[in-house]
């Protein structure tokens, strides 16, 4: 009770680019000239293929639903051109694939994106105000080497400006001596991204850098599958996240966390060594670790904020010198998600003082607290930490 319609000529399509979005194609089928058989949007269609090379054929449904507009693909931000040839104060050397910022004041009105296969330079006495929900997204490694007393400063004169996002280069990076202000994550049509500054799938060294006063998304700083390293940097009144991790290794030193929204750094999938960090006022956990996560930290320092540490999901924390006073719940170690397992914890050089729940530990997962293993189970961890007492729901 069906019938086969081929197509007018034989269809290969060629795998897809990762860095860029779907690209639809249309094809012709043909009915048998015989056929009365009728087409509407109850229809059930399903197409059947091959992987190239392949004998065995497999069949996956047709989406009765459109595509999308037809403006679609002029407006989307993940499918516009590179137009840095656009603005006056870049400086492109074609010969050396460098593009430089001129030093001074620019103001950018409308999305900047940069071409990949260059380097993206900026000096200080140097100040990028980003309005009109505009944003930077690059394909190259960036550049932005401030002076001490003289950073470069990136930030929203109208509180719209939609960050910094570099998307796939192939070298690292440089943050040196930047301030980054009254951003937002951005948000283009049907497209965002949860961090203000974000880096994915790009190596990235930051240093001397501050990070303040963002006004939307889940993360300041998003790194994803990307090798990293910060040091003496700051995070201050941070809307959400200030620091979050995915599928990464790499280093956090001599940081400095403040009135923070959610969690100071969040770690999921990752690999990381962590050294000096202060935190106050931290509305969530000042580390959390999950989704199998390994992390080594020594000298952590935390200060009037709701949760300490929290270990889940097979991660495994191993931290020397830490001090958590005046705070909600010191430590934590449980499973979250189902799809994992206990959480493993340990902890030489521990002082705590004026803390409301020392520690949850649930069953299974394991603590190790200045060489004593603790026996000790919560039941209900889960209730307290994501329910109406604490009022949270992060990761």
């Amino acid at each position: 009770d069906s019938i086969y319609i081929f197509p007018d000529e034989d269809v290969i399509i060629q795998s897809g680019n990762k860095r860029h979005p779907i690209t639809f194609l249309e094809f012709t089928f043909k009915f048998p000239s015989h056929s009365s058989y009728g087409i509407d949007e109850n229809t059930r269609l399903e197409i059947y293929y091959k992987i190239l090379g392949s004998e065995n054929y497999q069949k996956s449904e047709i989406f009765s639903w459109k595509v999308g507009e037809d403006y679609f693909n002029q407006t989307d931000f993940m499918r516009q051109n590179p137009n840095s040839e656009q603005f006056h104060f870049l400086i492109h050397d074609y010969d050396l694939k460098i593009i430089t910022f001129e030093t001074g004041s620019h103001s950018i009105e409308e999305n900047l994106i940069l071409p990949d296969k260059y380097k993206i330079l900026i000096h200080g006495d140097t100040k990028i105000d980003l309005v009109k929900s505009s944003s930077i997204l690059s394909y190259s490694p960036i550049i932005f080497d401030g002076e001490e007393d003289n950073p470069i400063q990136i930030f929203s004169s109208d509180s719209t400006g939609q960050g910094l996002f570099i998307n796939s280069a192939t070298t690292t990076s440089i943050l040196n001596n930047v301030s980054f202000n009254l951003l937002n994550n951005p948000e283009k049509e049907n497209w965002q991204l949860s961090g203000a500054v974000t880096f994915y799938e790009s190596p990235v060294e930051i240093k001397n850098c501050s990070f303040s006063n963002n006004l939307r998304g889940d993360d300041y700083l998003n790194i994803i599958r990307s090798s990293f390293t910060i040091s003496n940097a700051s995070f201050v009144n941070v809307f959400s996240d200030a620091i979050d991790t995915d599928y990464c290794t790499g280093s956090i030193e001599k940081l400095y966390f403040t009135h923070i929204g959610n969690d100071a750094i969040d770690v999921s999938g990752s690999n990381c060594q962590l050294n000096n960090i202060y935190a106050e006022y931290v509305g969530d956990k000042v580390i959390s670790v999950g989704e199998r996560s390994q992390i080594e930290a020594t000298n952590v320092i935390i200060e009037n904020s709701e949760i300490g540490i929290t270990c889940k999901d097979m991660s495994k924390a191993v931290i020397n010198d830490i001090s958590i006073n005046n705070s909600k719940i010191g430590l934590c170690v449980f499973q979250k998600k189902s799809e994992f397992g206990p959480g493993f914890l340990e902890i030489l050089n521990y002082s705590e003082s004026n803390n409301e729940i020392s520690y949850l530990f649930e069953k299974n997962s394991i603590a190790i607290i200045n060489g004593i293993t603790i026996e000790n189970s919560n039941e209900g961890i889960k209730d307290i930490l994501y329910g109406v007492k604490y009022g949270k729901n992060s990761k």
